[in-house]
């Protein structure tokens, strides 16, 4: 089958920068903070830019295509992850996300269990991942209040290559100098907790949701291990490296420098996201180019298919 390339769904939020716009040749003004380069997500969806669906929304797409999402995703399940760049020109909001369970039951239908790879970071950037100790639930209330959350989050510096998983009920945010590859769960659930002050492009304060995240948040210290996971090794056409496995998603870097071969086996579909250089992906049906912001879809019923060139891809699966 033919591999679907897809074009981003954007997000015009205030703390975005200038990447995304040079890399999607975006000629809008203003900042571009968020690329949704793979998503079914209603009204944010990729659009399919090749043949036989060109111009439809990735959804369209998958609904034609029996069997496509793969054994490992129930046939009455939503399309399961969303994918995006993120472009951090000044740091993003404190928050926090819900788990399955907590967003099922107000009206959503996932939580949102996420990772986080840094395709660049500037010198001395860093995210907040939980809390630095145990906190009640009083105290995370009056520094909420009172302005002073920071001083008890836990400060991580990230380098280009880090990995990080926050999981549902971690309390956490991107700092600025940052450019993350996301790959999560299919949610917008998101409880905003401290905003640094600013205003929205409404000239107002942008929403909170203290009640939400004071019910979801853990507020212990997690285990924050910024990966990868896995060891790096040699494979024919270059490395292959696990950067996380949950029980939502397994995400691993390919850098190709040749030709690497490899099989969708119908347990689950397929999603190649180009991060740097270039190549070509051939598949029994088509060969399919791509470059750095590339976002393919492969079904999970594509069976052998061959990547050729010199690039770094990360590679998902559910």
């Amino acid at each position: 089958m033919t591999p679907l390339d897809l074009s981003p769904h954007f997000e015009h939020y205030l703390w975005g920068g200038t990447y995304l716009r040079s890399l999607y040749g975006i000629t809008e003004i203003g900042p571009l903070a968020e690329a949704w380069i793979l998503s079914c997500y209603e009204g944010r969806q990729s659009i399919v830019k090749n043949i036989p669906y060109h111009g439809q929304p990735l959804s369209s797409a998958i609904a034609s295509l029996d069997g496509c999402l793969g054994s490992h995703v129930p046939l009455s399940a939503d399309f399961p992850v969303l994918i995006k760049f993120i472009d951090a020109a000044d740091p993003l909001s404190i928050q926090v996300h819900p788990d399955d369970t907590y967003a099922r039951a107000h009206g959503g239908s996932h939580g949102k269990t996420e990772m986080w790879y840094a395709v660049d970071a500037a010198p001395g950037a860093f995210i907040y991942h939980g809390f630095t100790h145990a906190v009640s639930e009083d105290e995370f209330a009056a520094r909420i209040a009172d302005g002073s959350l920071t001083r008890i989050l836990n400060r991580v510096e990230m380098r280009a290559g880090d990995c990080v998983l926050i999981e549902a009920g971690t309390l956490h945010a991107i700092g600025a100098g940052l450019r993350i590859a996301e790959i999560q769960q299919n949610s917008n659930a998101t409880y905003r907790v401290f905003d640094f002050g600013r205003v929205g492009l409404d000239g107002k304060p942008r929403a909170l949701h203290i009640k939400e995240a004071l019910d979801v948040t853990r507020r212990i210290p997690p285990i924050c291990s910024v990966g990868p996971d896995g060891e790096r090794y040699v494979v024919e056409g270059g490395y292959r490296t696990l950067l996380t496995s949950c029980a939502y998603f397994t995400v691993t870097k390919l850098e190709l420098s040749g030709r690497m071969t490899m099989t969708a086996d119908g347990e689950s579909f397929v999603s190649l996201v180009c991060m740097s250089g270039y190549g070509h992906i051939e598949t029994a049906d088509d060969v399919v180019c791509f470059s750095e912001g590339s976002s393919l879809f492969l079904s999970a019923a594509s069976g052998a298919y061959a990547l050729n060139g010199d690039a770094c891809i990360l590679h998902t699966e559910v």
